[in-house]
């Protein structure tokens, strides 16, 4: 086994128990929202068993999972001029990644269906709207530009459009990955803006569905 694999194999272990302690402890990417439905977003639909913060909780498992894979993929891109490319290794790190980011995005959309027939506790959007979101922030440091995006939502009570937006980030970082999965499929790299605009876009998604959560876990409705 060269160092190359080694490395990878290490890796992947390394992120496999980060994404296992998060699965845990679900409370990263936007959990606790499913508390601003009436009867905590448990409205049946048929053949539908699952509450919406079941789908919250399974949507940011499977995303976590991918960005576990991109990193793993950033990282080969970090470490060619030592390690050079293994495209079919490199081919299959990025079917894995879409194949969880496309389960993330079919969860999103069952999320958002559901929510759209499930009536909001106007109890918690009454103090999502009260909130003081910018004490909060300065508080615990958090970006100011993603905030706001948060912000922009949760003061609103719009906690649907908090998944829809989430939906369409997972859309674009799935662009992005067809685009890599295209050129590593013919041996070649894309330009490396675009990879530039995976890390970009993974990271910015990650810490709006942590800000989400944190917000819900501070105001404590569950």
């Amino acid at each position: 086994m060269n160092r190359k694999h080694l490395f990878l194999m290490v890796l992947t272990g390394i992120c496999t128990l980060i994404i296992i302690g998060m699965n845990a402890y679900p409370f990263i990417c936007c959990n606790g929202a499913g508390g601003g439905y009436e009867g905590g977003g448990g409205l049946s639909i048929i053949g539908d068993s699952d509450t919406i913060e079941d789908y919250i909780v399974k949507g940011a498992g499977y995303f976590l999972k991918a960005d576990s894979d991109i990193q793993i993929l950033l990282s080969m891109v970090e470490l060619q001029d030592l390690n050079g490319i293994d495209y079919r290794e490199m081919q299959t790190v990025v079917n894995i990644a879409l194949e969880n980011m496309n389960n993330a995005r079919q969860t999103y959309e069952a999320l958002i269906q559901k929510a759209g027939i499930t009536p909001y506790n106007q109890s918690v959007i009454a103090i999502l709207k009260n909130f003081d979101y910018e004490t909060f922030r300065k508080e615990n440091g958090l970006n100011s530009v993603i905030f706001y995006k948060v912000r922009s939502f949760l003061q609103m009570g719009d906690i649907t459009g908090v998944f829809k937006y989430t939906h369409s980030r997972y859309l674009e970082i799935i662009e992005l990955l067809v685009i890599i999965k295209q050129s590593v499929s013919s041996y070649r790299l894309p330009e490396l803006a675009i990879f530039w605009r995976l890390n970009e876009n993974t990271a910015y998604i990650s810490f709006f569905g942590s800000y989400v959560a944190r917000v819900f876990y501070e105001i404590d409705i569950n």
